[in-house]
């Protein structure tokens, strides 16, 4: 029987807008988290970890599936 995983994926994507000409920019971003944390955990982990990096982030909205 195959092992199961440890962790697993989470995807952001992420969209900037430049003030100056109005374009926009979308990134994606792929982290591997643990499967031994809850949803909420996962997602303050994140959090904090663009906070460390100078990057002030707000959680807009969430939906459980």
């Amino acid at each position: 029987m195959p092992k199961k995983p440890d962790s697993k994926y989470c995807h952001v994507n992420a969209f900037v807008v430049n003030k100056k000409d109005g374009q926009t920019f979308k990134k994606s971003f792929k982290f591997k988290v643990s499967e031994q944390l809850t949803d909420k955990e996962r997602w303050e982990k994140i959090l904090k970890a663009f906070a460390k990096r100078g990057v002030e982030l707000e959680l807009k909205s969430w939906r459980l599936s």
